[in-house]
């Protein structure tokens, strides 16, 4: 009798706790703070890599809330030597899973690279590796 009970409690407890690694998403909306001076990049090439899956119920919503475009710095040496140094471009997002406009989970991610392009690869390798609670 005993073992019947604990093994009902671990398939209740297991069932209830519903951690999934990647959930698919069937619609990916992207929002840029107001603050956010946008200058030529496209920011919807983030989001060209991050697979959809119509069949799932979730949406991913990302939200843009700080960016960097980095930053170049030149020093001269004594002897006149230019020296530059780039910095890589930096942007925080609030990751959000909802389902039928109710908020699932939630996340916050930094990114750096050298261009969008090269983080669209970095943010859906973040996503799909991410434990989301739902």
């Amino acid at each position: 009798m005993k073992r019947v009970i604990i093994i009902a409690l671990v398939i209740i407890s297991g069932v209830s706790s519903c951690r999934s690694d990647y959930p698919g998403f069937n619609k990916i909306l992207l929002s840029v703070a107001p603050h956010i001076n946008q200058g030529n990049k496209d920011f919807n090439l983030l989001i060209d890599k991050i697979p959809t899956t119509e069949s799932s119920p979730y949406t991913l919503e990302i939200a843009i809330y700080k960016f960097s475009s980095g930053k170049e710095t030149l020093s001269i040496d004594e002897a006149d030597t230019v020296t530059s140094y780039s910095d890589k471009m930096k942007i925080s997002l609030l990751l959000k899973i909802t389902k039928n406009d109710k908020l699932i989970d939630s996340k916050f991610i930094e990114l750096s690279g050298d261009s969008i392009e090269n983080m669209s690869i970095e943010i859906t390798r973040r996503i799909k590796n991410l434990q989301w609670n739902f």
